[in-house]
């Protein structure tokens, strides 16, 4: 079965907001989603002819660990940038 992937962009009482890997958004009510989500989870979603089968919804752990390795990887790199530096290059006294 086809999935799609989705963080948790907020969550606001009865409702959840989405957004998939593509940029589209989804709201739907909590109680779809697996419990114990929190905004910043990564949720996987079967895919049927309609679309999104949220009753197939679950958690990726191994996703949001790849995504936050991603954002980490992201920032370091905006960091280098600012000071003028490409990444992976270690200017002298650094890591000393």
């Amino acid at each position: 079965m086809r999935s799609r992937t989705y963080a948790v962009d907020q969550l606001d009482g009865r409702l959840a907001r989405l957004v998939s890997d593509d940029g589209a958004i989804a709201e739907v009510p909590r109680r779809w989603l697996p419990s114990g989500l929190g905004e910043g989870s990564i949720v996987r979603v079967g895919l049927n002819a309609g679309g999104p089968d949220w009753a197939t919804a679950q958690a990726d752990e191994a996703a949001r660990t790849w995504r936050d390795a991603l954002l980490g990887f992201i920032l370091e790199e905006l960091r280098w940038r600012a000071r003028g530096s490409r990444v992976g290059c270690v200017e002298p006294g650094l890591g000393s």
